[in-house]
């Protein structure tokens, strides 16, 4: 889960001027697509506070995909501008694609 604790790690880091994550699982541990408890019980196992869902049949995850190696890592700008495809070293540029003016909503 090391690559979980470092994407909630970059998420946490940037939320708050505006990085958008999302997380698909593509299978559980039977190789079929993971239940909406699953995909919770992952997310609170590891950390991740930023929406787990489920992409069943890799129907996203190969969109994104060069190599066939998981996890994969893409990036996309606002109005979803494809900056990196399956590239984990583009985390170095989302400072370069996070909205101009973004201020998180207060919370009350």
């Amino acid at each position: 889960m090391g690559e979980a604790s470092s994407l909630q790690s970059t998420f946490k880091q940037y939320e708050a001027e505006g990085l958008v994550v999302f997380q698909l699982l593509a299978e559980n541990s039977q190789q079929q697509t993971p239940s909406a408890d699953e995909l919770a019980q992952w997310a609170d196992q590891s950390g991740q506070t930023h929406p787990v869902v489920a992409d069943a049949g890799w129907s996203v995850s190969n969109r994104f995909e060069k190599d066939y190696g998981i996890p994969t890592f893409s990036l996309l700008a606002p109005g979803m501008e494809v900056v990196a495809v399956d590239d984990w070293s583009s985390e170095s540029m989302i400072p370069e694609v996070l909205p101009e003016g973004f201020e998180l909503p207060v919370q009350e």
